[in-house]
């Protein structure tokens, strides 16, 4: 009788980077000083990084709440693994075909699960920066 091996696939720098960030994020999210920790916008360029070097195609995406009536302003953005303690105007994440990848999750998560799940209301999300943008921005 055949005993079956299975093996666990490697995990990608980008999952590891993703694990990594979501550990920091979520122990040291503020600074001492009471600043933020992290810009998202910097955190979506590294993991764009990471994909490029897989081969991917990756871009920004800008998330923000719902517009309010005024038809200007928008409901913040309240992350639910922050627990309320926190919450955004804008925020800024880095996808791939059809895959979000924030290290608020930690791990890669299809966009509408994330738009759905991640924030304590349904995000509104827009490309930011098309593949062919990130790569000339990254390539340089």
């Amino acid at each position: 009788m055949f005993e079956e091996v299975l093996f666990e696939q490697p995990k990608r720098e980008v999952e590891e980077y993703l694990q990594r960030m979501h550990s920091h994020l979520k122990d040291a999210y503020r600074s001492p000083d009471g600043r933020y920790s992290a810009s998202c916008f910097a955190i979506a360029m590294d993991v764009a990084k990471h994909l490029l070097k897989e081969g991917k195609h990756p871009y920004t995406m800008a998330i923000h709440g719902e517009t309010l009536p005024d038809g200007h302003s928008h409901k913040l953005l309240i992350p639910v693994v922050y627990n309320g303690e926190t919450s955004w105007t804008t925020h800024v994440i880095c996808c791939e075909d059809d895959t979000a990848y924030d290290p608020i999750v930690g791990h890669p998560i299809p966009i509408e699960e994330y738009r759905t799940t991640v924030f304590t209301e349904p995000a509104v999300m827009h490309v930011e920066m098309n593949p062919e943008q990130m790569a000339g921005l990254l390539n340089r």
